[in-house]
């Protein structure tokens, strides 16, 4: 496995009971449940989870889109993209989700924590509770040459 994303491309489940699965839209919500279900599932198989996840969410797929090192890592230079995630029994309940869909495959689920906060370049963008950036806060960032296949 190179790197693990989400798609962030979810549909309403109304889009999913249509006659051909190819009119269906594909996708699951995904954003806010990517990270805390994968330290879950990295630490219930008893992997070293906070490395694990850094590397497969974070540095792998900066490196594969020619991001790195400025995006992926913390080091000088970088932008301080920064997730803080609390420990703690957490179920994962999608009414409290942001994305107004209204249902996830984790429905119940438990996971490990959560995210508290989420920082951009070094700026509060997530509160744990209300989503804080603007639009427009985003800036392009160039692909630089990447060697993920050499």
């Amino acid at each position: 496995m190179a790197f693990v994303s989400s798609d962030h491309s979810s549909w309403p489940l109304g889009n999913r009971n249509v006659a051909s699965i190819f009119e269906a839209g594909a996708g699951v919500p995904g954003l806010e449940t990517l990270l805390p279900a994968f330290l879950t599932g990295a630490q219930d198989r008893g992997f070293a989870a906070a490395a694990l996840t850094a590397q497969y969410l974070c540095e792998r797929p900066a490196r594969f889109f020619g991001l790195w090192p400025r995006k992926g890592g913390l080091q000088p230079g970088a932008d301080a993209d920064i997730t803080i995630f609390t420990p703690g029994v957490t179920v994962w309940d999608s009414a409290t989700a942001h994305d107004e869909l209204n249902w996830s495959p984790f429905d119940g689920r438990r996971f490990v924590g959560r995210v508290t906060r989420t920082y951009l370049r070094g700026a509060l963008v997530w509160d744990g509770k209300t989503v804080l950036s603007q639009p427009g806060q985003g800036r392009y960032v160039r692909r630089a040459g990447s060697r993920w296949f050499a």
